[in-house]
Formats: C-alpha cells, sequence, structure tokens
C-alpha cells in the first residue's frame, strides 16, 4: 500500500513539473470590495463577486503594451467606489477606466470601459481627484478626466489639454479619439 502511494506521489511530482510555468497572478482589490481586476502578463479581468465580467484578452494586451511584456503591478490610488483605473501602455501612456454605473439600491448594473491615451508620452502623473475624477499630467499637457458627471452616464473630458490646470470637464468628445463602451454586470 505504501508503495502505491509513493507511485501515486511520485506520479504527480512529475505531472507538476511537467506543467507550464505560468507568470505570476496579481489580485487587485478595488475600493468597492465586490470588485478585483486580476493581472497576469497574458491577461486582465475586471470580476464583480468573484465572476469574470470583462477580459483583456492576450491579442489586445499584446497590443496595449506594443509587443513588451504586460505589468501585473497594482494601480494603487486609481480607484474610488465610482470608479476603477489601470495604466498600460509600455510606455505607460494609456488608460483603461472602469465607471460604474449602479441601481437605486446601488447595485452596479453596467460598467463604463474608457480607452485613452493622450499620445504625448508616458504620463507624468494620474491621480484620483475626489471619487469621480482622474487628472492625468504629460509633459505640458493636462487633463481631467470626469465620471457621470450630471447624471449623464458617461466619461466627460476637460475641454482643453494645455495648461497644467485643466478645465472643468465639458465635452463627451476625448481628445486623441478616446473610446468608451458599456459592458453589462450580471
Amino acid at each position: 500500500m505504501s508503495l502505491t502511494r509513493c507511485k501515486i506521489g511520485v506520479f504527480a511530482g512529475a505531472i507538476l513539473v511537467a506543467l507550464p510555468c505560468y507568470a505570476e497572478e496579481r489580485v487587485c482589490p478595488q475600493a468597492d470590495p465586490d470588485f478585483v481586476i486580476r493581472k497576469t502578463e497574458s491577461w486582465y479581468d475586471l470580476e464583480y463577486k468573484g465572476s469574470q465580467i470583462h477580459r483583456i484578452e492576450p491579442a489586445q494586451l499584446n497590443d496595449l503594451f506594443g509587443g513588451k511584456t504586460p505589468t501585473t503591478d497594482c494601480d494603487v490610488g486609481l480607484s474610488s467606489r465610482e470608479i476603477m483605473g489601470i495604466v498600460v501602455g509600455w510606455k505607460k501612456d494609456l488608460l483603461i477606466a472602469f465607471g460604474i454605473l449602479r441601481d437605486q439600491q446601488g447595485k452596479p448594473v453596467r460598467i463604463d470601459m474608457l480607452s485613452f491615451s493622450p499620445h504625448a508620452g508616458a504620463f507624468d502623473s494620474i491621480t484620483l481627484n475626489g471619487q469621480t475624477e482622474i487628472v492625468m499630467r504629460y509633459g505640458a499637457l493636462a487633463t481631467r478626466i470626469c465620471w457621470n458627471k450630471d447624471w449623464k452616464q458617461r466619461w466627460e473630458f476637460s475641454n482643453q489639454q494645455t495648461s497644467q490646470d485643466p478645465e472643468a470637464c465639458g465635452t463627451m468628445q476625448g481628445p486623441f479619439g478616446a473610446s468608451q463602451y458599456l459592458i453589462p454586470v450580471p
């Protein structure tokens, strides 16, 4: 009997040794504890209560990082109860942000995903301003991005990208072709 267990143990050990080694998975908790962003070098997941609601697939991640190795670090300080942000790009020059749409009881029903790149190099800084604004600075430019301003349930942008203190948000037309789309929360 002990010989059989030993053979099974050796066999199981051989299988584990033969399995490919995958990149480290990083779990990034968010300000709303029901949300988590999971990252590996192959994919990024947005999860709600343990269920995946959005995945950035390997091909997309490869494009976002220009063929370089994607980062698995957590983006500390870019999460509130209303928004979550991820800085991507091998130059750290792209932002993916998720705005949370909630019903009257506060339960998330949809996520508005924003993809934005200022095309002016790496972010010098990117900070959360309150619960619903992100301010990013890059070179001599700065942009303010606001979530759900005036209950429009969309991302809005400052009108000018030319000063270090960006204007208030006033347009849904993001500079440099920002895009956004809705993701249902089951």
